[in-house]
């Protein structure tokens, strides 16, 4: 689990340059956003979210049960 601090992208070229990564990823992990908002990366229907995680915390089958404690980066 990520605890985040999120904000909307509101920049055009890095909107792009995220974009433009999608794209050329390989599959499964690329996407053409373009198929689906034909406006591109400046349009208005698109959002870009910023995600920066400030807490990672792990756990498995042992600290779900309770046995453990899960291991947390602050």
């Amino acid at each position: 689990m990520a605890d985040c601090a999120a904000e909307w992208v509101a920049d055009v070229a890095t909107r792009q340059r995220v974009w433009e990564l999608y794209r050329a990823a390989p599959a499964p992990l690329g996407y053409d956003f373009w198929s689906v908002f034909p406006d591109g990366p400046a349009g208005d229907a698109p959002s870009l979210l910023r995600l920066a995680p400030y807490r990672l915390r792990l756990s498995d089958i042992e600290t779900l049960s309770g046995r453990k404690e899960p291991l947390v980066w602050p």
